[in-house]
């Protein structure tokens, strides 16, 4: 496979692309981010003006997920690419597609279904969210060792009892010895996000903001407003059902701000993140 330093050329430059395309959104949120209410908020104002077929939820390469068949992969990963999904030609189709994923891949430039989106889009605009370390990890711990529902997808070698006996002993090491066990993965994935992040924007692939947790949940109108011009959504209906979205997510956020609950975990407070082995 090829390195990320020498693939900046297989991508169409920005000044070629088709400008009768489609504009491409990319929201790039981990695990333990706000991820489950964002991506909500989103496919809910793309099906309120009709487009809900434009928005797509991305779902991560797991090798067993992938056997389950859970994850929709393209042929390249075969060949040991890193991609998270197999690309879906329909949204091309659309004025805007909405790329939501909770992964970000090593080798993210060179991933060839992100290549083949953006070569076909008109124009760009990427959100990259990052949560502080060690507020993740606790929130981790929590949900990892106890709140999330267990699931046991059809297909894997391995019985709830097992997942059950795991998940105590994870929490049974208690969060101090949890987030150290836990925090060099993690270091490693957000620094990858960050890397990524500079390169979309220096090489100009897209227009890129770095969005924040805790701006999120501690000033959630400021959030919702800055998220909505990141994205530049210039069609008035769907500009509008964004901002009913996330005017619904803001007030109920900041209710929860006025009663002084401080970090508040949404994925918890939105019931769970989905369980996809990322």
């Amino acid at each position: 496979m090829a390195s990320a330093t020498h693939t900046a050329q297989r991508f169409r430059p920005p000044q070629h692309r088709n400008e009768s395309a489609a504009a491409a959104v990319f929201v790039f949120m981990p695990h333990k981010t706000g991820s489950t209410a964002t991506a909500n908020i989103l496919r809910n104002a793309m099906r309120a003006v009709g487009q809900g077929h434009c928005f797509s939820d991305m779902v991560c390469a797991d090798e067993k997920a992938f056997t389950a068949g859970r994850c929709p992969l393209s042929a390249e990963n075969r060949l040991g690419y890193t991609s998270v999904w197999a690309p879906h030609r329909e949204l091309l189709a659309c004025k805007r597609f909405v790329i939501f994923s909770r992964t970000i891949p090593h080798s993210f430039v060179v991933d060839p279904v992100t290549r083949f989106y953006l070569s076909h889009a008109s124009s760009c605009h990427a959100v990259f969210h990052l949560r502080h370390p060690f507020d993740t990890l606790v929130s981790m711990y929590n949900s990892f060792t106890s709140t999330h529902t267990i699931e046991v997808p059809d297909g894997w070698n391995v019985t709830r009892a097992r997942i059950v006996e795991k998940r105590q002993a994870m929490h049974d090491m208690g969060v101090d010895l949890y987030a150290v066990n836990h925090s060099q993965r993690l270091f490693y994935k957000q620094t990858q996000l960050l890397r990524s992040e500079k390169r979309w924007q220096s090489e100009g692939w897209c227009a890129t903001w770095l969005s924040h947790y805790e701006e999120m949940v501690e000033r959630p109108r400021v959030w919702s407003s800055r998220f909505i011009e990141a994205i530049r959504v210039d069609e008035p209906s769907l500009r509008a059902a964004f901002e009913a979205e996330f005017a619904r997510f803001a007030a109920a956020e900041q209710q929860l701000v006025q009663h002084a609950v401080p970090h508040l975990d949404l994925d918890v407070a939105d019931g769970r993140d989905e369980q996809r082995g990322c």
